[in-house]
């Protein structure tokens, strides 16, 4: 049974600025009407399914891609499967389709159009046909950077060509989700750790790399935008391993410390607008991106979530509702950064949450007048009307921890 504690606040600390909280906006791509417990989130790509790459481009557009192909009952009224009538075949020969090439699909927020990109065409004509996708990030020129499970392409976010392409080693493949800097230097790595590799903002040749200490699985990585902070995700150990470099990726990196172990399970390393690092966790059933302030020892400062009311099998075929955050493989902000889209592995949706300006107050609490009964999922009671609370309700977050013996 949970705990009640009403707290006597002995001390409070007049720490209060301005902060971000993140709230849900909706779905800008959903595959199937199954994924909504009421049948009102539009399906606006049949069969999409297994999101595992998400960005946004320098005219607004948020690319896609996902892990596993699309699925459909039949192909009528889908004119992109039409003109290729080569990359899908029907399932036991009666009414379902399986489309093999996993293309990348560009969503307009202004008009709600989503173009397909099922091919990445060079000037020399050749082509390269799309498979399972690994991440996306923008680059400094606003065009985009794209991982598949073994090469990272960049790709004129306007007309579709690819520029340049990078081929991993063998021993590197599969990738995980890369990420750019502000002058366009990418970062990417296997799945299984090994050597972090940075390529060349405008070729992708290989610019430098160094060896990480990954144990186990990292699926993906975010570097500030100076690069001279890179944090790679941890899988099985939960958080972040952090490493600097004066010199960005001019400079040798370092192992400085791990960060946000507070996340298990991590599956999203994201670096917002505002300097503070995000990490997805895909173990508990909300709050499944959490933010970091690496200025104020990686304090959290907020988390997107969903508490559904609910259980989160909410259908026959077990696929959550678009409001309800199940496993975030990647994910992006937008151009002024108000928006954050997260690619949801298991939802079979990209979903958009709007930032919206906040307070954030810290207390000091002395809890030596109860008992030493406040732990982890003790419900915390806080009385006060202080103006700085501004519109601080019961549904506002609330983080404690332990800085020595009574104090919170």
């Amino acid at each position: 049974m949970l705990s009640r504690i009403l707290i006597l606040i002995m001390v409070l600390v007049a720490t209060s600025y301005s902060e971000e909280q993140w709230n849900f906006s909706g779905t800008v791509i959903n595959g199937y009407s199954i994924a909504t417990n009421d049948g009102t989130a539009g399906v606006n790509l049949p069969g999409f399914k297994n999101p595992y790459a998400v960005g946004v481009a320098g005219d607004g557009r948020v690319w896609a891609g996902a892990y596993y192909s699309r699925r459909l009952e039949n192909t009528v009224g889908l004119p992109d499967l039409d003109r290729y009538p080569d990359l899908w075949y029907e399932i036991n020969g009666i009414d379902t389709t399986e489309v093999w090439n996993i293309p990348i699909w560009v969503f307009d927020p202004s008009d709600g159009s989503i173009d397909t990109i099922r091919f990445m065409h060079f000037t020399d004509g050749t082509q390269d046909t799309l498979f399972s996708h690994r991440g996306m990030a923008r680059s400094h020129d606003g065009n985009m950077i794209v991982a598949t499970k073994e090469s990272v392409y960049k790709v004129n976010y306007q007309t579709y060509e690819a520029i340049a392409q990078w081929t991993a080693p063998e021993e590197s493949q599969p990738l995980q989700s890369l990420t750019c800097d502000a002058d366009g230097f990418v970062y990417t790595m296997s799945l299984w750790g090994g050597n972090m590799y940075i390529l060349d903002p405008d070729d992708l040749s290989e610019y430098a790399q160094f060896a990480t200490a990954i144990p186990s699985i990292s699926r993906g990585s975010a570097v500030s935008a100076d690069g001279n902070d890179l944090y790679v995700g941890l899988w099985n150990e939960g958080g972040a391993f952090y490493y600097h470099s004066d010199f960005g990726p001019d400079g040798n990196y370092s192992l400085v410390d791990t960060v946000g172990q507070e996340v298990i399970a991590s599956g999203t390393v994201l670096w917002d607008p505002s300097g503070y690092l995000w990490l997805s966790s895909v173990i508990d059933q909300d709050n499944k991106m959490w933010s970091f302030d690496p200025s104020n020892n990686y304090a959290v400062v907020d988390s997107t979530s969903f508490s559904y009311p609910g259980p989160a099998d909410t259908t026959i075929f077990g696929y959550p509702a678009p409001e309800f955050i199940q496993c975030p493989r990647d994910g992006a902000f937008n151009l002024t950064g108000d928006k954050m889209y997260l690619a949801d592995f298991y939802g079979y949706t990209i979903k958009e949450f709007q930032r919206q300006n906040g307070v954030l107050v810290t207390f000091l609490a002395n809890t030596c007048g109860v008992p030493d009964t406040l732990h982890e999922y003790s419900t915390v009671q806080i009385r006060g009307n202080l103006v700085q609370l501004g519109n601080w309700t019961y549904e506002s977050q609330a983080f404690m921890g332990n800085l020595g013996g009574d104090y919170w």
